[in-house]
């Protein structure tokens, strides 16, 4: 699964620097938000291969083409994980409303989105952001993340608490750092 024991990153709530409130923030919103995702089924309209680390930092240009890299996640999962990832990492700027737009407008071409899809984007992205905390906390070693780790885990909590006060949309935003 997306989160959990066998995560390929890791176990998000198993963390050692997570405050047992914030595990407990970080649980109740990712058990809400896989339910979710789960009435989407996995039907193979909605469900199978993808790259599932598709962001900015994954891809490069050559020639006006993107060329996706970093491969190490791909699998099955649900379709909408990659707008999600490359989404919720621009959420931030001041564009994002044209972002979006080209986004979905470039991957409409060779695929469209139904209203159910849609609609679990906020969800996809909490879990998304929960592989992020997964991922950082195990990294606590390296210099570079070790800086990263606090505002991460604090943006998280307060998108997990917003997702539970029935704030559902795409983008979730946070306070904190993207």
């Amino acid at each position: 699964g997306l989160i959990g024991p066998t995560n390929v990153v890791g176990d998000p709530f198993a963390v050692p620097a997570l405050r047992p409130e914030e595990v407990a923030a970080l649980r109740q919103a990712a058990a809400e938000a896989s339910v979710v995702l789960e009435a989407l089924g996995t039907d193979p309209e909605v469900f199978g291969l993808l790259h599932a680390d598709l962001h900015h930092g994954n891809v490069l240009y050559r020639g006006g083409q993107a060329l996706p890299i970093d491969f190490d996640d791909c699998g099955t999962g649900w379709f909408l994980q990659d707008p999600v990832a490359t989404l919720s990492r621009l959420a931030w700027r001041p564009d994002f409303a044209e972002l979006r737009a080209a986004w979905f407008a470039g991957y409409g071409e060779l695929r469209s989105y139904s209203e159910a899809e849609m609609g679990a984007m906020g969800a996809m992205q909490l879990l998304d952001r929960l592989v992020g905390v997964a991922w950082l906390g195990s990294r606590g070693d390296v210099p570079q993340v070790r800086g990263l780790f606090r505002p991460w885990i604090e943006g998280s909590v307060d998108m997990a608490a917003r997702w539970s006060a029935g704030d559902r949309g795409f983008p979730l935003k946070t306070g904190a750092a993207p």
